[in-house]
């Protein structure tokens, strides 16, 4: 038995004794269920942007189906995103999936919902072991440098039965970005009354807003010039 294309069907199984073209005896029908998804033969996602935290970033997402990912209305795409901005959306507004590779649809739209994109229309006639390419607009980059796993890809069928999924597969997709992100706001300023005697010992005010999430027990790094160098680590926090 060749069993089913997409792991949500349900297989029927009757069967029948016959004596030449007379039926003598036949059972109730039964049913097959409990199949699981295959597995992509590849899967990655990269951002166009390398900047930490920037938002309405335009997002690349490519994968190999392995079972046939079927055309128009037939096949489509579930993009789970892992957690990691608390109370901060991944993609901000309506989001607008589009074609990269020629194989990807003109027609493909999405949605995202709870941590979802959902694809729709996502090629233009039946792939199999082809890799495809599209993109989504208006993603946020992650907060941190630290390289972030967690998501899966998932093509399904009409009825949203599994059918491949990046789980499990020897690479799975991550994502990392290493830019710099701005300080929304950066200023150093003498202490009040602090000693402006040229070479004494003084003090410095440091007001710095950060702009994006940040995790704690992190570090402020502070490069001060080799003719003003730091000679006390006593800080105080306002």
């Amino acid at each position: 038995m060749k069993n089913p294309n997409s792991a949500s069907n349900i297989v029927g199984v009757s069967t029948a004794l016959l004596s030449g073209s007379v039926t003598r005896a036949t059972s109730t029908s039964t049913s097959i269920t409990g199949f699981t998804p295959d597995k992509l033969t590849s899967a990655s996602i990269v951002s166009q942007s390398s900047i930490i935290a920037q938002s309405g970033v335009t997002l690349r997402i490519s994968f190999t189906p392995k079972n046939t990912l079927r055309a128009m209305d037939k096949g489509k795409i579930q993009v789970q995103f892992p957690e990691w901005n608390t109370g901060v959306p991944y993609i901000s507004g309506n989001p607008v999936c589009s074609p990269v590779s020629s194989q990807m649809s003109s027609m493909m739209s999405c949605t995202f919902s709870s941590n979802i994109l959902y694809v729709s229309n996502p090629v233009s006639s039946d792939q199999t072991g082809t890799l495809l390419t599209f993109q989504v607009t208006n993603f946020r980059n992650p907060y941190n440098a630290k390289t972030r796993t967690g998501f899966t890809i998932i093509t399904t069928d009409e009825k949203n039965g599994f059918i491949d999924t990046s789980n499990g597969i020897a690479s799975p997709p991550s994502l990392t970005v290493t830019g710099f992100a701005q300080f929304s706001l950066v200023t150093v300023d003498r202490t009040s009354g602090a000693d402006t005697i040229v070479g004494a010992d003084s003090s410095l005010d440091f007001l710095v807003r950060v702009g994006l999430p940040m995790d704690a027990g992190c570090r402020l790094k502070i490069t001060f010039p080799s003719d003003m160098p730091l000679v006390s680590n006593k800080l105080t926090y306002v």
